[in-house]
């Protein structure tokens, strides 16, 4: 157990400081692009950003998620050859994925021009945002090359250098093309995290036998079979949360799509890192584990542990200083976001606890249930997300938000315990009924007294903080910063 811990917490250590590095520059780039455009500016980036995530899920084919089981196995096995196929696999399909989403995209700017931004003359814009979806196609060979050997430095190394680099860009850009400058910022990210990917991803060793194009294509089938519902999964909520950044841009304008974003970028920046500590290190682990049932619900309930524990202080910042995060992230303008974001911590605590169920299903090949699970979020969020706006405005998004999850993780429990008699472990419940009670008390009291939400906030992070600390070192047997230099490496 131990060892197994010590994994977690590496990875999410690792991704922490990360994150700590990202966060910063994205302050940065983000108050630059908030203060100079406004919201309509933020609105406008949003929607570039959200298509080309969507148009880059449907190209991809699942592959990001579907190779990586792939190469996971065969490190499992230690097959240097079914390594060598499937990573020839992976660059050859990536290439020409991400070429027919680029084609596709242009041949079809107009009439995108016209359903996404309700604008036909931005049409020449939409055209170029298929060299953003090429490079982020054919860029994930190297990202999925990198987490398929589980080099979470080297992947920590190409997200700060992408952070560096967008935040350049966004200061360079903005500040000489104003709005134009939008549009470059959006094809630089991708492009530059797809060549600091490929330099890291060339110093992996690979058989120099001679390659058989049969094996190559018997590993590329592989990878499109198992993909393909992945990416239908990862389209259709790609599509929902680009299909109400739309409603919400027709209804409200670019201003409340900015807003919405804001909501939506800072709940996701702040839990990412243990999100991505998640598909970098766990799942691959998983993928190695799914032989015995018993040590499968084992290694689900260490990681849905360690996410409480380091969340926890996260979830209880978001919700009691959201308006001070708004503020200081964004401006003034954005203040209505700051209601969206404590909504949305409530459906982040509740996706901690499920996302680690979630990845047994493509870890064990189940992924027509994955995809069943994907399309209740879709649905769900949708359906919330018309609700909540007609009677509650823009904050009923983030209701929505909470509702998806809170719907989700019933279901994805459900058939986990049919395909491995999953089931939480007790400190797993009474952390989460804990960390429950205390977001509901923060929410309330910033209902009523934004001084007293700060003060009895700030407590409960430092009470939480130090919880999760005292946890993982008795798990550990050593502090859980030791490896970074910053804790005591003694028991």
């Amino acid at each position: 157990m131990t060892s197994s811990y010590r994994q977690i917490t590496h990875s999410t250590t690792v991704f922490g400081m990360v994150s700590l590095i990202d966060i910063v520059l994205r302050i940065i780039r983000v108050k630059f692009v908030a203060v100079i455009l406004g919201p309509a500016g933020i609105g406008l980036l949003a929607l570039y950003q959200s298509f080309v995530h969507m148009a880059t899920s449907i190209a991809g084919m699942g592959m990001d998620t579907s190779a990586v089981r792939q190469l996971s196995h065969a490190r499992g096995r230690n097959d240097q050859a079914m390594i060598a196929h499937a990573t020839s696999a992976v660059n050859i399909a990536a290439v020409l994925l991400g070429l027919a989403g680029a084609i596709v995209i242009f041949v079809w700017r107009d009439l995108i021009a016209i359903r996404l931004l309700d604008d036909a003359s931005r049409a020449g814009a939409v055209g170029w945002l298929a060299v953003a979806v090429f490079a982020s196609v054919s860029g994930a060979s190297f990202s999925t090359r990198l987490r398929g050997h589980r080099l979470i430095r080297e992947l920590a190394a190409v997200r700060v250098a992408t952070a560096v680099a967008a935040t350049l860009a966004a200061v360079v850009l903005v500040y000489m093309l104003g709005q134009k400058g939008i549009l470059p910022l959006v094809l630089a990210v991708p492009v530059a995290a797809a060549l600091f990917g490929a330099m890291l991803a060339r110093k992996i060793p690979v058989s120099t036998q001679a390659l058989n194009r049969g094996a190559i294509s018997g590993q590329m089938e592989k990878i499109f079979k198992q993909g393909f519902l992945i990416m239908l999964a990862a389209a259709l909520m790609s599509l929902a949360v680009l299909g109400v950044l739309a409603g919400v841009n027709r209804v409200y304008g670019l201003e409340g799509a900015g807003i919405f974003q804001a909501a939506w970028a800072v709940s996701f920046v702040y839990m990412g890192f243990i999100l991505e500590a998640m598909g970098t290190d766990y799942f691959p682990r998983l993928t190695e584990a799914t032989e015995s049932g018993e040590d499968v619900v084992r290694l689900i309930n260490e990681q849905i542990h360690a996410a409480l524990l380091t969340g926890a202080p996260l979830l209880v910042g978001m919700i009691a200083f959201a308006p001070l995060l708004v503020q200081v992230l964004y401006s003034s303008e954005f203040s209505a976001a700051a209601r969206v974001i404590q909504w949305m911590a409530f459906g982040n605590l509740v996706k901690l606890a499920g996302w680690p169920v979630g990845f047994i299903f493509v870890a064990k090949g189940r992924n027509g249930i994955f995809l069943l699970t994907q399309i209740e979020w879709v649905v769900v969020f949708l359906l919330g997300a018309w609700i909540g706006t007609k009677h509650f405005g823009i904050e009923g998004l983030g209701m929505a938000f909470s509702a998806v999850y809170l719907f989700h993780i019933g279901l994805v429990c459900f058939f986990a315990r049919k395909v491995v008699a999953f089931r939480f472990t007790r400190s797993n419940l009474q952390i989460f009924s804990l960390l429950l009670a205390c977001c509901v008390l923060l929410f309330c009291l910033s209902r009523i007294s934004v001084a007293a939400s700060y003060i009895t906030g700030a407590l409960a992070i430092a009470v939480f903080s130090v919880f999760a600390y005292k946890t993982l070192k008795a798990l550990l047997g050593h502090s859980p910063l030791a490896r970074l230099g910053l804790g005591s490496g003694s028991g």
